[in-house]
């Protein structure tokens, strides 16, 4: 009996000093950072990058709820005054994000055009073998002035799953420009700006910011992540569906 006391007591302690360090590379294998600090239940991340977005820094904490249920999870949530917090949980077939909430900034636009404000609430996301399996919650998003569209309308959408992608397609109430994300299951992901105009006033200034033609309007867009993908801006991109 002592030795069984013994054995539950060093699994104990192992837990609860267990490096964030080991868990985290694991359970988001797409995460990097300056450095990973602390245990997994009081840890913390430096200027945190997901598949080249910047998340900051970042307290974490894991989720005791999960671990009994065999599912590892962490919470986080970013220092500073610009909110972003969630949970991430998994196991070997699935990934996902839940309580996603919060501000990020998608550099679309070439500088000195300031990157697009994307809002987050409540966000939900499961990503299986076969790709999205779960998605929810709301997304808005703010853009910088564009030729032809001034002070453009928040544009506002609810996150689905388009076949094996996860996918936002974002809208203004006048229908002039959407925002369109997506993301899939190896990590790869996708931000476009879709402009609808043919006035030549408008077309002109927003194909010297990189916009090409396409069949819905004019398009640009950035990809990033993956396998030793690097994030970058596509002079061709092509139009999500």
């Amino acid at each position: 009996m002592r030795w069984i006391l013994l054995i539950l007591l060093a699994l104990g302690l192992t837990v609860w000093f267990l490096p964030l360090s080991l868990v985290a590379p694991r359970l988001v294998p797409e995460l990097k950072a300056d450095s990973i600090s602390g245990s997994i239940w009081n840890g913390r991340i430096r200027n945190a990058r997901y598949n080249g977005l910047l998340l900051g820094d970042l307290d974490v904490e894991a989720d005791p709820y999960s671990l009994l249920s065999g599912e590892p999870g962490l919470r986080f949530s970013r220092l500073g005054n610009r909110r972003l917090e969630g949970r991430v949980s998994g196991n070997r077939r699935t990934q996902n994000v839940s309580g996603l909430s919060g501000d990020l900034e998608l550099p679309l636009l070439p500088a000195p055009v300031p990157p697009i404000g994307v809002r987050l609430d409540n966000v939900i996301a499961s990503i299986g073998p076969n790709g999205c399996k779960a998605a929810g919650g709301r997304v808005e998003a703010s853009l910088p002035g564009l030729p032809f569209l001034g002070n453009a309308p928040r544009l506002s959408g609810t996150p689905a799953c388009d076949g094996d992608a996860f996918i936002a397609r974002l809208t203004s109430p006048n229908a002039l420009v959407g925002v369109n994300l997506r993301a899939w299951k190896d990590g790869r992901w996708q931000a476009s700006i879709v402009a609808n105009s043919s006035h030549p006033l408008a077309t002109a200034p927003l194909r010297q910011l990189g916009f090409v033609q396409g069949p819905d309007g004019l398009h640009i867009s950035r990809q990033g992540g993956g396998p030793g993908a690097a994030s970058a801006q596509s002079p061709h991109p092509r139009p999500l569906p």
